[in-house]
């Protein structure tokens, strides 16, 4: 009997797999994980004033802080990402009278706020509408510089938190297994009374019944120049 690979391979269409949807994902940070090292930057916008150590731990030299300025800690979403919140536990250490020296939270696109302008512990679940990019740090709302006295006396900690990504770009065909998502990865189908599975790059005729009836066929046509082994 002939073989059913190359018989079933001469009946074929391309049958090719659905792309994989994107989905989200948290991007946590803190608890022992550095910010620097979960895609946070220094973003000392204040220049010299800004100061940071340790996991999370931002703080505030002696000096002037220039009216809506401030010290940050930056994150950029990767590649087509977009990031859709933040969820961030930190502490406010604060010891300026300045009502307008306060953590702030600020993102490409306008959504939820962090704002504490006094000191104390917080929990906060910003919303960040698909932004791209995403800060935390120690902001001047007023329009008036700050004039801060004695260097760390002013600092934000944040002892963790994570930031949740969506991407919108499907990942290429290869990029987790065969298919690219989750579950089974193959396709088993019975022609003929034998038994196949059926690979994402494979040809294979989708209409079972009509290929049954062609394999059939071609069993009874004479074959000239043909012999079996």
């Amino acid at each position: 009997m002939r073989s059913i690979t190359a018989l079933v391979a001469a009946l074929l269409v391309v049958a090719l797999p659905a792309p994989a949807l994107a989905g989200t994902f948290p991007v946590p940070f803190g608890n022992g994980t550095p910010m620097t090292s979960a895609g946070w930057v220094p973003n000392p916008q204040a220049g010299a004033i800004c100061g940071y150590e340790g996991v999370g731990t931002l703080w505030l030299n002696a000096g002037t802080l220039p009216a809506h300025a401030g010290c940050f800690y930056l994150f950029n979403a990767p590649g087509n990402a977009q990031i859709v919140a933040v969820n961030v536990a930190h502490g406010f250490a604060k010891a300026s009278a300045a009502s307008a020296l306060c953590t702030y939270s600020f993102a490409a696109v306008l959504g939820d706020t962090l704002r504490h302008c006094s000191g104390g512990s917080f929990s906060d679940a910003i919303a960040t509408s698909g932004a791209n990019w995403v800060e935390l740090g120690i902001y001047n709302e007023s329009n008036a510089a700050i004039a801060l006295t004695t260097a760390r006396a002013n600092n934000a900690v944040y002892a963790g938190g994570w930031v949740t990504l969506s991407d919108p770009t499907p990942p290429p065909v290869w990029a987790n297994g065969p298919t690219g998502v989750l579950g089974e990865e193959f396709l088993h189908e019975e022609v003929a009374g034998v038994q196949l599975r059926v690979s994402p790059s494979a040809f294979f005729q989708v209409n079972t019944e009509t290929a049954e009836r062609l394999y059939i066929h071609s069993l009874n046509a004479p074959v000239i120049g043909w012999m079996p082994r």
